[in-house]
């Protein structure tokens, strides 16, 4: 079973499905692994080294192959990562208008091409403004730049955040980021 990064505790989607098909078939053994997503899964789901990845099918720079399924399993609420001494961090919700007047790192990294493809969307959709593109992979290179040049970044709420970071959910609209099983 292949599904997007993050690390321990991170609560990412493919971490909460394992726990659920742990808990419905509990002798059915599999492994998971921890990769960039269903682009980086391809090429093993097609060899049959993997049964099943999990991540966003849209933005991958090419259709997927003939033979593979895809099934929506999850919209994923984001919310913004931010300096704890931000302006927004004063709030507890953070409506998405208000990312207009602060100007957003976001992530480039060809690695992740649907989630930079996501991000894309958002920022055109909402006519935000982009201070910094990083080409920097995954998350932990995210939340460092997002602590040394104090931007706010889309990313998760829930999951353990470097020291000098804090999370906030967006609303009005809360950004959704669709999860597919492959």
């Amino acid at each position: 079973m292949g599904g997007g990064g993050g690390g321990g505790g991170s609560r990412l989607t493919p971490s909460l499905l394992a726990e659920y098909l742990r808990a419905q078939a509990p002798c059915l053994p599999f492994e998971v692994l921890q990769s960039q997503g269903p682009a980086a899964a391809l090429p093993r789901l097609l060899a049959g080294d993997l049964d099943i990845a999990f991540g966003r099918v849209h933005g991958l720079g090419r259709p997927l192959p003939a033979g593979l399924a895809t099934l929506p399993v999850r919209l994923e609420p984001l919310g913004v990562i931010l300096p704890a001494n931000h302006p927004l961090a004063a709030h507890d919700r953070v409506p998405l208008s208000a990312l207009a007047d602060h100007p957003l790192l976001v992530h480039t990294a060809d690695e992740a091409a649907e989630w930079r493809d996501w991000i894309e969307e958002a920022v055109t959709a909402f006519r935000l403004p982009v201070a910094l593109r990083v080409r920097g992979h995954g998350r932990a290179a995210i939340h460092a730049m997002a602590a040394a040049r104090g931007y706010p970044s889309f990313g998760l709420t829930t999951g353990r955040l470097p020291d000098g970071l804090t999370a906030r959910p967006l609303t009005d609209p809360v950004p959704l980021c669709p999860w597919h099983a492959v």
